[in-house]
């Protein structure tokens, strides 16, 4: 199994990443949601979308984000909520519904609302709720 280092994936545009990511992911077998008219199912290749990069992590389920942690494309100096090189000790982003489903980001996207900071409520989640009507009108359009 291949790992990435750090100097590989900050060398790499945010959408280069992205694709890599999706690359790996769709090699080792995982699956994309997709929707069948009815409900979401993990049935698709990963592709992220080159105009957004940021809502390729909003496809991850917990075992493929695992996965990308461990061949290093994920929790490797990079932060996965804006893309930038992770300077100084890491912050952590937290899945509100699922704590099993967490990577590091950048302090300025801590100090922004995006990690789990004791004593401080997150924005995380709240964006992804508020980003999620949007993913589904542009799956469903697109």
């Amino acid at each position: 199994m291949k790992r990435y280092t750090t100097e590989q994936i900050n060398h790499l545009t945010w959408h280069e990443w992205n694709e890599l990511m999706a690359k790996e992911l769709n090699q080792a077998g995982f699956k994309a949601k997709v929707f069948n008219g009815t409900n979401w199912e993990r049935t698709g290749e990963y592709c992220p979308d080159p105009n957004e990069p940021q809502y390729f992590k909003l496809d991850l389920d917990t075992p493929a984000l695992n996965y990308l942690k461990q061949i290093g494309l994920v929790n490797n100096g990079r932060c996965m909520e804006c893309g930038k090189p992770i300077n100084g000790s890491p912050g952590r982003f937290t899945d509100g519904f699922n704590h099993e489903f967490h990577y590091q980001i950048c302090q300025d996207c801590v100090r922004a609302g995006g990690g789990n900071v004791p004593n401080k409520p997150t924005g995380g989640c709240i964006l992804a709720l508020i980003l999620l009507p949007f993913t589904f009108i542009k799956f469903i359009l697109g």
